[in-house]
């Protein structure tokens, strides 16, 4: 549920203004997650600290760009996939195909 709040302009336009102030004053620590996730990404790929450091970021960024394209791959699949409709009182949820992308 939105409350009412959330839809005042000026009241979005204010907290759009203050959550810039902070990123800008360099306030919030984002590099501990980032330094994990870089991490994790340099596991599952295999980026060694071995490689000279900027061919180590060039693979880093391929391998970013590798999971993010997984992840999208994934959402629109789920998109595609077909309702799941659960009827009241049923044991089970029926799913319904729609019959003109079935037809061909």
């Amino acid at each position: 549920m939105v409350s009412e709040r959330t839809k005042d302009p000026e009241r979005v336009r204010l907290g759009r203004l203050g959550a810039l102030t902070v990123h800008a004053r360099g306030r919030t620590n984002v590099a501990p997650a980032r330094e994990a996730w870089e991490q994790a990404l340099a596991a599952e790929f295999g980026i060694t600290d071995e490689l000279p450091p900027s061919e180590r970021t060039r693979r880093l960024r391929l391998a970013m760009r590798v999971r993010m394209s997984r992840l999208a791959r994934t959402r629109w699949a789920n998109k595609k996939a077909a309702p799941v409709i659960v009827s009241p009182g049923a044991a089970t949820p029926e799913v319904h195909h729609d019959r003109a992308a079935s037809t061909g």
